[in-house]
């Protein structure tokens, strides 16, 4: 069931609708995976799926998870390079915009998901810094070679750190609570 969010802000629960440029298709998610954890690709290739896998989370692949009854806990997966910051910029923007696809999501932050080892340019790193106003929170997760060799996420053996203090935040119910609370109070 995929859909779009339309003009009026309805998240509509059947069928194919054209979603509007630009932004995420919404999905409509069975009620009792709802209160999951969702990764959601910005971009293609932003390595939802892979992080999903690594740190037991459910992957939306790049749809809002839209459940029929209550809020999903959705965080955001991109490259941090031009492209991959522009997609968040409008994902956040869409979840800001359309009370209805904000009404069945808790956008608890973003995940920016390196690609190469190294530090980033200083105007990617003035790039990344201006997300902070689109997400409540930003984790960054080091360049991983194994998973850039095509090993599989289950031959990665001892997470880096980066990963470890990923999982340990979205498992945490305490603070995913916390989010939540706050996104509903700025509803």
């Amino acid at each position: 069931m995929l859909g779009a969010v339309g003009r009026s802000g309805k998240v509509p629960m059947r069928g194919t609708v054209r979603r509007p440029h630009p932004g995420l298709p919404a999905r409509a998610v069975r009620d009792d995976r709802a209160a999951a954890i969702w990764l959601v690709g910005c971009h293609g290739g932003a390595g939802a799926t892979t992080l999903a896998a690594l740190i037991g989370v459910r992957d939306a692949g790049r749809c809002w998870p839209v459940p029929r009854t209550g809020r999903a806990n959705v965080v955001l997966v991109a490259h941090p390079d031009a492209p991959g910051m522009r997609a968040v910029h409008v994902a956040a923007r869409q979840h800001a915009e359309y009370p209805a696809l904000s009404a069945g999501i808790n956008l608890l932050g973003l995940v920016l998901n390196s690609w190469a080892p190294g530090r980033l340019p200083r105007d990617l790193r003035q790039l990344r810094e201006s997300l902070g106003a689109a997400v409540p929170q930003v984790w960054e997760v080091e360049y991983i070679e194994a998973l850039r060799l095509g090993r599989s996420p289950s031959e990665v053996g001892r997470l880096p750190r980066s990963l470890r203090v990923l999982r340990r935040d979205l498992v945490n119910e305490g603070w995913v609570s916390s989010l939540q609370r706050i996104n509903r109070e700025g509803d």
